[in-house]
């Protein structure tokens, strides 16, 4: 929605800002992206290493975003909230399974993409945490 020129003149300055202030406050900056921002992801080599979480919905694609990261930051997501509802309980175990394995197991926190919905099934929900167990 924003050509890469204004995004590097008027919003990146703001996200970097945001992120020094709360780490000199002892605070982890948690970046939620919504929306797509695979062309946008090199921004966020530019921050500390291992200082910050971003936090995908699943419409950025979260093995690219590990392409591009690698190590630098940790990556939070990204089982749908749409499987979390209606798939069942070992597609949603064979999914965080192959995300645990393709972008953990370190720097990577598995979770729902944005929030669980509250109509997710409860098997689904524990299906995921099992998953990390396991």
């Amino acid at each position: 929605m924003i050509s890469p020129k204004w995004f590097e003149r008027f919003c990146w300055p703001n996200i970097q800002e945001l992120a020094e202030l709360c780490l000199s406050k002892g605070v982890t900056p948690i970046f939620h992206l919504d929306t797509r921002w695979d062309a946008g992801l090199e921004y966020f080599t530019r921050l500390p290493k291992g200082k910050c979480i971003l936090a995908l919905d699943g419409s950025t694609d979260i093995r690219r975003a590990k392409r591009v990261l690698g190590d630098k930051l940790c990556i939070m997501g990204d089982v749908p909230a749409s499987m979390l509802s209606i798939a069942t309980e070992e597609e949603v175990y064979q999914y965080s399974r192959a995300l645990i394995r393709d972008i953990g197991p370190t720097g990577f926190i598995l979770s729902s993409g944005c929030d669980i919905p509250f109509n997710a099934r409860l098997e689904n929900v524990r299906a995921m945490i099992r998953a990390c167990h396991d």
